[in-house]
């Protein structure tokens, strides 16, 4: 039934979803959230998905070399007691590694740091969310589409701050060529243990023993 309930899921954070489920770029990969054969009925609130497979980098065609992330506590590490900067921690600096990219996270409380993406996501929620509101959608597929032919209204409506010029044309055009390429294959991530060795001298991790 489209009007099936399946629950109620609010507040969740679904992390480094997207990675290959059989095989690196074998193309069978693993969603940040699959709802099929969930019904309108279902309530999902306040839902997000962190560092996928094919996020911005994917998106955008190429890597900076720089990027700066918020000052997620997941993503970094505070460097000494009492100080205010934090460090990435190390799954988020192999996947730097591997991209071949560096990070220089923002200062808590300091929004100047990021000024350009609070003004995108005031822009977001005027042409997207604002002119979304309201409508409903059969699917998170649908969903998705609508999001998608928003944000391409957004970077190609012109004109853009006085000039017959979109913001696409202006990333093409002046930021496209500062990329660095795509790595030839996807970032895998790899999660790190310390575990003692037991008197049956196997090393127990998530209830499996390895010798």
């Amino acid at each position: 039934s489209d009007l099936h309930n399946a629950g109620v899921m609010k507040y969740v954070r679904i992390e480094f979803a997207g990675f290959d489920l059989k095989a690196p770029n074998s193309g069978n990969e693993i969603n940040g959230l699959t709802l099929g054969g969930v019904g309108s009925g279902t309530t999902l609130d306040h839902i997000q998905v962190s560092y996928g497979m094919d996020d911005s980098f994917e998106f955008f065609g190429g890597i900076p070399q720089v990027v700066i992330p918020d000052n997620a506590s997941t993503a970094s590490n505070q460097i000494a007691r009492g100080d205010r900067a934090r460090d990435v921690n190390r799954a988020y600096r192999d996947f730097l590694e591997h991209h071949r990219t560096a990070a220089v996270p923002t200062r808590p409380v300091k929004p100047q740091d990021k000024g350009n993406v609070e003004a995108g996501v005031k822009v977001v929620t005027n042409w997207v969310i604002g002119r979304l509101a309201g409508q409903r959608f059969a699917s998170l597929d649908d969903l998705n589409t609508a999001v998608a032919d928003q944000v391409t209204a957004i970077n190609t409506r012109t004109p853009f701050r006085g000039q017959q010029i979109s913001r696409k044309d202006l990333f093409d055009e002046y930021e496209r060529p500062e990329l660095l390429g795509l790595p030839e294959s996807r970032w895998q991530p790899v999660t790190w243990r310390k575990s003692k060795v037991n008197r049956d001298y196997h090393i127990e991790i998530a209830t499996v023993k390895y010798s």
